[in-house]
């Protein structure tokens, strides 16, 4: 598939985006401390179905250098940037873990750009050991945190190849962006909001997933009218890099 990249200009830096495939605009949101590769199996499965529009969010990948995250909504407003530059038409917006977050607060931001939303692995009240692992972080480094990220984002059965990419992201990252997105993901709070949103949704799950189980996920469904849940049998934390090709599927559901 040939991919495209480019750069887009947000509020307050240059964002990394890359294109591919064809069809109808699908914007693609990645987890935190990796980049728009960890979608690449996705990408690659749905490119003759979507034009799948990938990026860096401030601070990870290639959209370096940038202030650090204030907030979800901050990373949502960069988003909507992307896809005003990127795509004609209202999108199928879909995020994985602090992407699914920041997937939800485009929708309620910026709802004329959403056409359908999948919500990956994510959820929908930030908790405490987000804003303790930014302490960690600032007091250790991230080194300090990559096994135990590995290990809450993979099953024993993921490949040597994207366990070996996560943790080359991981390695390289810049301790201020890293606790950033923590803590703003220790703020998320979109529960009162979630039912305002008339957009096609289906959330997705693996059975596996400790980070987001399960209950998390038939929550956001619950609250979001018409959502549908998805649960990937034997799907860890990170879907997208583990199991593609369903979470493809799943997303081809919404």
């Amino acid at each position: 598939m040939v991919m495209t990249v480019t750069r887009v200009a947000t509020a307050d830096h240059d964002a990394t985006v890359v294109v591919g495939g064809s069809g109808p605009p699908m914007l693609l949101i990645h987890a935190i401390g990796l980049d728009h590769r960890m979608w690449s199996g996705v990408a690659e499965v749905m490119a003759g179905e979507a034009s799948t529009i990938s990026y860096d969010l401030r601070g990870f990948g290639g959209s370096v250098p940038a202030p650090p995250a204030g907030s979800i909504a901050e990373l949502a407003d960069d988003a909507a940037a992307v896809l005003e530059a990127t795509a004609d038409e209202p999108a199928h917006v879909v995020g994985l873990s602090i992407g699914g977050a920041v997937a939800q607060e485009l929708a309620l931001r910026h709802p004329h750009l959403v056409a359908k939303l999948s919500l990956c692995a994510t959820l929908c009240k930030g908790q405490e050991v987000a804003r303790q692992r930014a302490e960690q972080a600032e007091q250790h480094g991230v080194g300090s945190q990559v096994d135990s990220t590995l290990d809450r984002w993979f099953t024993p059965a993921a490949t040597t190849e994207a366990v070996a990419y996560a943790e080359r992201c991981l390695r390289g990252l810049d301790v201020a962006h890293w606790a950033a997105c923590w803590r703003a993901l220790a703020d998320l709070d979109t529960r009162s909001r979630l039912s305002t949103l008339d957009i096609p949704t289906r959330v997705v799950v693996g059975n596996l997933d400790s980070s987001t189980p399960v209950s998390v996920a038939r929550e956001i469904a619950d609250a979001i009218p018409g959502a549908t849940l998805g649960v990937i049998d034997d799907g860890p934390h990170m879907l997208s890099l583990e199991t593609p090709e369903p979470l493809a599927r799943e997303i081809a559901r919404t």
